[in-house]
């Protein structure tokens, strides 16, 4: 979804007559139209940006949404879905739709939803004087005088330490996020959230499959049913092709569905491995058009390209020289849409620890199954059964450890406390080990949304994030996600014979890592000058001392070092940007 809204609710007549006010100024200033108004709010939408917008009675969806049963494009809701949606608090939508978009509930109390894909973005804002405001964009909000872009530089500083640790709360003053799959009731001139819908109603013992055979079937079905309803969508959509297994999946998944596509894949000489071999094998296989583009970070200078007004620092360098490469060829070819494997290890079970094996011990204690999974975990990571066992012991005797930030270049970081936390982060009692991390994954899946500038030239669509791909993966054991010491083990099953044998037994991943650090090399000195005289440094987030230590340094800078570094490059050019 990429049009822009605003919805406006109050409780007072003052809170009224300002809303009536700023209604006129979204219609004048952004050219907004009104969608929908009830007797507490009042809801505008620019009809030329978002893809659609449904109306049944006091029910309203902002953006894309398809039908639960048969994946259809959900043109309309009928009066019985109202009901059951409106009856429902909304929690209802979740189970009769899915897709990247906002609900509203115009009644009294007004309920705002945001489908648990997080595919459409939703802030809100208490404006005081009984006002509330929910809206697409920062800038929506900043034009009409709403919040006044403050940063708030405490939020700020736990970001940079836990860059991918999201909350409601945003980097800007009285600018909070609706999470995924989260409910905002708006009432009394106040604002409470809930979670509508939760992962671990998925992640639940009694909802897992007990078969591979049939975890893969409904894994297979379920992405390329939601592959061909995004397809549906799109005359010509490009397919960002990395070469490994989740980009291929989304490529196998809209040839299955009949898409015209055609196949990209974004190499650098920079980054010290090519990707290409993978990328043209699949395109081969599936008979798809593939181009291959290089990016290079010679032919960008992130410092100096205009930044997009955000309530989170979002505009890392790979994204931005990643957007510019994929727009010129969409350019080029004619498409009209951008198809992304990306998120596919949040969703598909990719672990990098013991907790499948700790799963298997606790739900089925040490027989079998746990033995299996144990030779299989070890397989994966190339170490012995004996440590594999051990350390799945640990975890499955100890409480989960908290999720530690990083401090590079960050002052005080040691008194820093952790953000609050997402609220699919909060376990049930008895909650497994690796579902805990699956889940914790998971919620840090909406941020490669984030900053992708290449929306701007069209819709970008991630299939494997999609609420039903989502919900049929929490059903899968950790432990059969691993068998045969293959990570996405099910996802592989389920494509068996619809890629090439060399993407399907693939167990290296290609990264970028390289073109990060020849970015930094690059602008090395650009960043020094832009980070010792910015705001973070007035602001004493940055922990000068270091960073001169570690630009004045002749030796090679740590992965995290250099991945820190350009964070807070990033930071300061976001700071800058407000």
């Amino acid at each position: 979804m990429s049009g822009r809204y605003i919805g406006l609710a109050w409780v007072t007549q003052s809170a009224y007559a300002r809303a009536e006010k700023l209604a006129q100024d979204a219609a004048a200033i952004l050219g907004l139209s009104c969608a929908g108004r009830s007797g507490a709010a009042v809801l505008l939408v620019d009809c030329g940006g978002v893809e659609r917008v449904v109306v049944r009675g006091s029910v309203m969806v902002i953006g894309d949404m398809f039908a639960r049963e048969d994946g259809r494009g959900a043109g309309e809701i009928t009066e019985a879905a109202a009901r059951r949606i409106s009856e429902s608090g909304g929690t209802d939508l979740f189970r009769l739709f899915w897709g990247d978009y906002i609900g509203v509930l115009l009644e009294e109390p007004v309920r705002v939803l945001r489908d648990p894909s997080g595919g459409a973005p939703c802030y809100y804002s208490d404006c005081g004087d009984g006002l509330m405001a929910f809206y697409s964009d920062v800038d929506v909000a900043v034009r009409l005088g709403l919040v006044q872009g403050t940063i708030d530089w405490p939020v700020l500083r736990q970001w940079l330490a836990w860059p991918a640790w999201r909350s409601a709360q945003t980097c800007l003053e009285h600018v909070r996020e609706l999470p995924a799959g989260g409910r905002l009731t708006l009432a009394k001139g106040s604002a409470s959230l809930d979670q509508a819908w939760s992962p671990w109603d998925f992640a639940n013992a009694s909802r897992q499959f007990t078969q591979r055979r049939d975890a893969a079937e409904a894994l297979g079905a379920v992405i390329l049913q939601s592959t061909r309803a995004w397809s549906s969508r799109s005359a010509s959509p490009l397919v960002e092709l990395s070469g490994g297994l989740d980009s291929s999946i989304v490529a196998a998944s809209l040839r299955e569905a009949g898409a015209n596509f055609e196949c990209v894949n974004l190499w650098s000489p920079e980054s010290g491995e090519d990707e290409r071999g993978y990328a043209i094998k699949a395109a081969e296989f599936l008979n798809a058009p593939a181009h291959l583009a290089a990016m290079s970070a010679d032919a960008f200078d992130f410092t100096g390209l205009p930044l997009t007004r955000r309530p989170r620092p979002s505009h890392h360098p790979l994204k931005r020289i990643a957007d510019c490469t994929m727009e010129a060829v969409a350019h080029r070819i004619h498409a009209d849409s951008f198809f992304s494997g990306s998120g596919g290890d949040y969703v598909l079970g990719y672990l990098s620890s013991s907790a499948p094996a700790a799963d298997a011990l606790l739900a089925h204690g040490p027989g079998r199954r746990f033995f299996s999974a144990v030779g299989d975990v070890a397989e994966l990571h190339a170490c012995s059964v004996w440590k594999v066992g051990r350390l799945a012991l640990k975890k499955a005797v100890s409480p989960p450890r908290k999720n530690s930030g990083h401090g590079e270049f960050l002052a005080d970081a040691a008194s820093l406390a952790p953000p609050p936390p997402h609220p699919w982060t909060i376990a049930p009692r008895g909650a497994l080990p690796g579902k805990i991390e699956h889940i914790a994954a998971l919620s840090k899946s909406h941020g490669v949304r984030d900053g992708r500038e290449r929306v701007a030239f069209g819709p970008l669509r991630m299939p494997l994030l999609s609420q039903p791909v989502v919900e049929t993966s929490l059903r899968i054991p950790t432990w059969m996600n691993v068998a045969g010491g293959r990570n996405r083990s099910v996802a592989r099953d389920a494509f068996a014979g619809k890629l090439p044998a060399a993407i399907l037994n693939r167990r290296s991943k290609g990264t970028f890592a390289g073109l990060n650090a020849h970015v930094l090399h690059r602008r090395r000195s650009r960043i020094a000058e832009l980070l010792l005289g910015g705001l973070l440094r007035e602001n004493d987030v940055l922990d000068a001392t270091a960073l001169e230590r570690a630009i004045a340094s002749h030796e090679t800078l740590s992965d995290a070092a250099s991945s820190a570094m350009l964070e807070f490059a990033c930071a300061e050019l976001w700071a800058r940007s407000w």
